[in-house]
This record gives structure tokens, sequence and C-alpha cells, in this order.
């Protein structure tokens, strides 16, 4: 997706970016009243995590995406059904934003444009959408000269605040610059002091839709439990670790998550360790306090379902038939009332199976 045409005369031309975006791997879909889809090339649960770029795209242009294998143009829009990468009506919402690890944009002024992301639907009558953003640098590589004031024109060096997207009067309502107040507005967050790294506008569906709730829809306002389901907690992608008495335990690895080389075969059941953010005592567990613990033993297939309570932050652990963690997701997820997430892993057969389906070559 092309960003650096949408900057003309608001960045710096010898600081404006890598000029483009690539959807790797879309993360953290919803759907906004107007009835466009937005979602990002980042994990959402990563609230220690860089952001990007927010993408839009209408539900009846989004054909799949896939890995590599299956797709030798991955990197392009193609308008080739079943070619997994059928995307001809999507775009790039806040090209103002920077979703890889080199430098973000700078204004005219010299001001880091900084990231965005997390969306989330509001009522038309709020903005178009509502998303994170973040002034300053935002995590890659920093170097010294960045974390003073007079190198980035006065911002800060990361600061996250929600903001709301206001309507422009034009299709494709694009955030080309985040300093202009009639592109956006900060809602949440706005002094210096507080960082805010995602939200959710609360309100029943028919408020934020404008249009009684589908079965299947979630309402944010109901329900009392979150509900996780995984078709497989053998299949994972955590780092693993060669064990050494020197090596802190794994359920206190400072990656963002890692493993007993064999945890696959030895994993007995699923560990739910509710986190208490404002819990300011140092624990071996890292920033924040532990709560309450549930355990869910994996079904023969390694299937699980596991439903607790919501309204809580919490990160997931891999046990053994001691009760030791020998698997651990350091990154802290929100449980949301009455969603149900299923984690199933990549699917890299699905360019093949719409080429079946559609009787293509």
């Amino acid at each position: 997706f092309h960003t650096a045409k949408y900057l003309i005369g608001v960045c710096d031309p010898k600081r404006c970016g890598e000029g483009g975006a690539t959807a790797k791997l879309p993360r953290g879909y919803v759907m906004l009243p107007s009835g466009l889809y937005a979602y990002v090339s980042y994990y959402r649960s990563n609230h220690q995590g860089m952001m990007g770029i927010i993408m839009m795209c209408r539900p009846s242009d989004v054909e799949g995406f896939s890995m590599a294998k299956n797709v030798p143009d991955l990197t392009h829009p193609s308008s080739y059904p079943g070619s997994a990468n059928f995307t001809p009506d999507c775009y790039v919402a806040t090209p103002y934003a920077n979703d890889q690890d080199g430098p973000v944009k700078r204004d005219k002024q010299g001001r880091p444009m900084g990231k965005a992301g997390y969306p989330f639907a509001v009522p038309e009558s709020i903005g178009l959408y509502g998303f994170t953003h973040c002034r300053g640098v935002c995590y890659y590589p920093a170097g010294p000269e960045d974390t003073f004031r007079a190198n980035l024109a006065g911002e800060p060096a990361s600061k996250r605040e929600i903001r709301v997207a206001l309507d422009q009067g034009v299709d494709r309502s694009r955030i080309t610059d985040p300093f202009d107040p009639k592109q956006s507005k900060v809602i949440a967050c706005a002094e210096e002091k507080w960082n805010c790294w995602d939200a959710r506008w609360l309100a029943s569906y028919q408020e934020i839709y404008g249009q009684p709730k589908p079965a299947d829809a979630i309402d944010y306002l109901e329900g009392e439990t979150t509900t996780l389901v995984v078709e497989n907690a053998r299949n994972g992608e955590l780092e693993k670790m060669t064990w050494h008495t020197n090596y802190k335990p794994y359920w206190d690895c400072e990656k963002q998550g890692c493993a007993d080389p064999d945890w696959a075969k030895k994993i007995i059941a699923v560990r739910i360790t509710e986190i208490l953010p404002w819990y300011t005592k140092p624990t071996r567990q890292g920033p924040g306090g532990i709560g309450r613990i549930w355990e869910f033993p994996l079904q023969e297939n390694g299937s699980v379902v596991m439903q607790f309570p919501c309204k809580i932050a919490y990160t997931l652990e891999g046990i053994d038939k001691d009760g030791v963690v020998i698997a651990k997701d350091r990154m802290k997820h929100p449980a949301v009332c009455g969603e149900v997430v299923s984690c199933k892993g990549c699917h890299d057969g699905h360019s093949e199976e719409r080429a079946a389906e559609l009787a293509l070559p």
C-alpha cells in the first residue's frame, strides 16, 4: 500500500519514511458502523509493542491472506480471485504512521509523526473510529538522541493516547497529519503523565452500530465471562530454551515467550494467570502482581476450551504433570466480556482451496 503520496506537503521530504506498508499478517479486525473492516498488521494483544498503520477494507473486497508457500507475489495486491491476496479496495487509513522498525516520519517542523494501531468502533456521532496513537519515536531501536526533546521538536519519546478519527467530508478520510485537530482528536490520556495502550467504546451494539445486535455478534456490556478456544495447544511458536541451572525459570522469561525444548510433548494443561497491573510491589513475574489462577487440562487431540471471568488482564502458561510451567506467553491479554477467542494458527492452504472452489487452474 502506498503512503508517501498522501503526505506531500505534510512530512519532511528527507524524512518521510519508507513510502509504503505491507499487510504481512492482518490482526485485530473490527467492523465499523460505516461497513468497513479496520485492521492492523501487528498483533493487538502486545501492549508493549510498536503498533503500526491502520488499514481498511470493505467485506466484499477481502478474499483472504495466506503464507508465502502458496503465493508467489505475496507483497502485491492482486485482482485474481483465489490468489489469497485479492484485496482490490483495501487502503491505508493512517498513512502518517509507520509500521516498520525504522525511524518514524517527521513533519516539516521536525516533529515525529508517530504510529497508530488498535482500531475500535465508535458511534458515528462521535467519529469514524477510535484508535491508539503513539506520539514520538515509539519503540524502534532508538539512539540516545531520540530521548531529547530538542531532537524531537518538543514531542515525547513514546507516549500513547486514545483518539477518534474525524470525518473530513471526503471518501476515505485518511489521517495524514496527526497534529491537525480537524483529522483526529484525543479522547483519553491527553496528559503526558498518562499512557493508554488500548480501548473500546463501552456501549450497546445498538448504540454503536445503530441496529439490533445479530445473534453471533458480541455486546461488550453483556456477560461475566470470556471464552478461549484452542484447537491444539501443542502447536505454538515459542522460542525454545535449553535448560541450564543458571537460566531463569520459564515463567520468568524476559522475551515475548519461551519454552522447554520438549514442551509440546510434556504439556498436559493450560494455565490462565490473572495479572494485577496496578500492583506496584516488585515480583519475579515482572510488572504487575498475580491474582487468581485457573488450570484447564488438554483433551487427547490437544484441544482445550477455557471459560473464566472477564474484565481482567491475563497471561497463558503451559504446565507439565508436576505442575511446573514449561511454556510461557509473556504478553498480557485482555479478557473481554462475552467474547469467544479462537486460536487456530496459520492456514497456508487457502489459495489452493479457493482456486478449487472457484474452479480455477
